[in-house]
C-alpha cells in the first residue's frame, strides 16, 4: 500500500513476524519505519486494536520524518506512542466539538 504523507510517498508492507527487517538488535519488533527508504513494515500476524496501535505508531514515525523532525530515538518513541495511544480520542473529541458547534 502507498501512503501520501506530507507530500511524500511511503510504502507500507505487511511482512512475516520473523522477517529480518523486523529484527532490531535484541529481538523482533512488530513494526519498523525506515525513513531513508520511505518504508513502513508491519508484522502480518496482527489484528484489531493491536494492529491499529502498531500501524498508528509507525505512521507517526513517518509523519515526523516527512516533516524533518529528528530527535533522539527515545523521545521519538515516546511521541509516536502518544500519537498512537491517543489518536482515536483526539478524533472523537474533534468530531464532538464539530457536531456541537456545527463548524466542521
Amino acid at each position: 500500500m502507498i501512503l501520501r504523507i506530507n507530500g511524500e510517498y511511503w510504502k507500507l508492507l505487511f511482512v512475516s513476524p520473523n522477517d529480518p527487517i523486523l529484527y532490531i538488535g535484541n529481538g523482533f519488533t512488530l513494526g519498523v519505519t525506515i525513513p531513508a527508504w520511505h518504508r513502513i513494515y508491519i508484522a502480518n500476524n496482527l489484528n484489531g486494536d493491536k494492529a491499529r496501535l502498531v500501524i498508528s505508531h509507525e505512521v507517526a514515525h513517518a509523519e515526523f520524518a516527512s516533516r524533518g523532525l529528528f530527535v533522539p530515538i527515545y523521545i521519538e518513541e515516546v511521541l509516536a506512542d502518544i500519537v498512537a495511544d491517543n489518536i482515536l480520542d483526539v478524533y472523537t473529541h474533534t468530531n464532538n466539538v464539530c457536531r456541537h458547534y456545527g463548524k466542521c
